[in-house]
């Protein structure tokens, strides 16, 4: 319903959560995180809610580490410290990225 919602309504104020929720419920059904990953991605991509965008990439990593890519995770978990230093996205990025060992 979402996805068919984002179709009709695509620069509706609500359609970059809209986004996450498809992302998070495909992350959330396991084993479909190239489809949670391609959810986030469009997130970042098309839109610009500082609200939304910071979580987007967060997720994006923790996906990139479910697909055992930890290379992409550290560069989407930078990415958010980065663009949004003062979000809690960066704050779970930064244990995330102590917890693969980039950074002490």
């Amino acid at each position: 319903a979402l996805g068919e919602a984002l179709k009709r309504f695509p620069d509706s104020p609500e359609a970059a959560r809209a986004q996450m929720t498809i992302g998070d419920a495909y992350f959330q059904a396991g084993k479909r995180y190239q489809e949670a990953l391609t959810a986030y991605t469009a997130v970042i991509t098309n839109y610009k809610d500082p609200e939304v965008v910071p979580d987007a990439y967060y997720k994006q990593g923790l996906t990139y580490e479910q697909l055992g890519q930890k290379d992409a995770a550290r560069k989407s978990y930078e990415q958010v410290r980065t663009l949004y230093p003062n979000s809690s996205a960066s704050t779970l990025a930064t244990m995330a990225l102590k917890r693969l060992g980039f950074i002490k």
